[in-house]
């Protein structure tokens, strides 16, 4: 989450909705983190990236230690970076992250079906989703 520019703090649902929303998009990207995910009242939720951060929360000096030296491969830059510019300051905003990983893993753009399923994210959400996975050549 530092290559996005976003703090290791977990201290509210929005941020903790946003990182599992990030990482849910980074991996549909192609970066290799490997956790699963299943769906969720709020999106996609992985069950393992919440014991993650929990942990990394709980001893942030041991995970600073650990990660001090650890460097990031290029192609994995290459690709936090895309999702970086294509959100903008979009980056911190849960309702788009959860529109976007939502029509992610539900495999849909149909704005009416995924209204049903998700009532609480309006119109102009969806297209603005749409428009990100677009940037990021998602779909």
């Amino acid at each position: 989450m530092r290559e996005l520019g976003l703090p290791l703090a977990i201290d509210t649902f929005d941020v903790r909705k946003t990182l599992q929303k990030l990482v849910f998009i980074a991996q549909k990207a192609g970066v290799g983190i490997g956790y699963s995910y299943r769906w969720h009242l709020y999106g996609p939720y992985s069950t393992e990236l919440s014991k993650t951060y929990y942990s990394i929360a709980s001893n942030p000096a041991e995970y600073d230690r650990q990660t001090k030296d650890l460097k990031l491969k290029p192609e994995v830059v290459k690709i936090l970076g895309s999702i970086k510019s294509a959100l903008g300051t979009d980056i911190k905003s849960p309702e788009l992250l959860e529109a976007m990983a939502s029509s992610l893993y539900l495999g849909s753009r149909d704005i009416d079906k995924l209204t049903l399923i998700k009532p609480t994210i309006g119109e102009t959400t969806w297209k603005t989703a749409f428009q990100k996975l677009d940037a990021l050549k998602l779909d």
